[in-house]
């Protein structure tokens, strides 16, 4: 990458990380940078495109680092009990009132995907990355005799997602359902869908 696009890339991420949205306007990325007009228009079709691979690389960084978790869970794990208190722990992080914001940020960002081609394709080669990350936790946990041998992992894959990032709905509302009767209800759901009944009846 030429290095005057990957500062014009590190200077749009690092506002983005710093200031709400639509306060990253492309004044301030040249203020910051240093850059020229005219050399953001060499690297970039227009200013768009630059806050669209600048969210990506975002979200690129949340896939990894998602991606890093999900592997330490079922490299760690010894035992079915072990890798779902694992996850169930996960779900509390992810569904908790504090995670709000990220939900938000998630939810905008589509938003803007369905109006933006550019956008859509590169996130969707990242949320694809999501997904199998997740599914390949899914194919070990099978392997190892853990989870239900019939349950597809892609499908597992988004149904986690589905309903963390679902959340969302619950968020806007004035009187959201209390966190522990979501959490619990999750709870159940992962086992009666993902246990391998022969590999544990007590979790």
């Amino acid at each position: 990458m030429h290095p005057t696009k990957q500062i014009l890339l590190e200077t749009t991420v690092a506002l983005l990380d710093e200031l709400p949205s639509d306060e990253v306007t492309s004044d301030t990325v040249l203020r910051r940078s240093g850059i020229s007009k005219g050399s953001l228009y060499h690297h970039f079709p227009d200013y768009g495109h630059l806050i669209d691979d600048a969210e990506v690389i975002r979200f690129a960084r949340y896939v990894d680092g998602s991606i890093a978790v999900l592997t330490a869970i079922i490299r760690e794990a010894t035992t079915a009990q072990e890798l779902i208190a694992s996850l169930k722990a996960v779900t509390r992080a992810t569904q908790s009132p504090g995670r709000q914001e990220s939900r938000r940020a998630r939810i905008y960002l589509l938003g803007l995907a369905t109006q933006r081609p550019h956008l859509q394709e590169l996130l969707g080669r990242e949320q694809q990355r999501l997904t199998e990350g997740l599914a390949d936790l899914f194919r070990e946990a099978q392997a190892r005799g853990w989870f239900r041998s019939n349950l597809d992992p892609m499908a597992a894959a988004l149904l986690v997602q589905s309903y963390s990032l679902g959340l969302w709905l619950d968020d806007i509302t004035p009187d959201p359902v209390h966190t522990d009767s979501w959490v619990a209800l999750i709870d159940e759901l992962v086992d009666r869908l993902f246990l391998d009944d022969t590999s544990t009846t007590e979790i």
